[in-house]
């Protein structure tokens, strides 16, 4: 998940500032996320404690616990963190 690469895409650097304790943050433009909220708003973010699971057992195991009456997408990342994405149909 994520944006996709092109070769002539540029990252915008995002200088950070400090919050009254010298803590350094990064403000996120409220453009940026109003670009992206149709994009992750079915999407879950999981993390599993323990050994990291196989794929088709957890997609199996949330698919029984949650029982969705929708497409259930399950993508794993290195780190640990899981992204459940639910495609839901609009019904007109």
């Amino acid at each position: 998940m994520g944006r996709k690469t092109e070769e002539d895409y540029q990252l915008e650097y995002l200088a950070p500032s400090a919050d009254l304790t010298c803590k350094p943050f990064v403000s996120i433009p409220k453009s940026e996320i109003v670009e992206n909220v149709e994009k992750w708003k079915n999407t879950l973010v999981g993390y599993v404690l323990g050994d990291k699971p196989f794929y088709m057992h957890l997609k199996a195991f949330v698919g029984r616990m949650w029982k969705p009456n929708c497409s259930l997408e399950v993508h794993s990342r290195d780190n640990g963190y899981f992204f459940f994405s639910l495609e839901m149909e609009m019904v007109a």
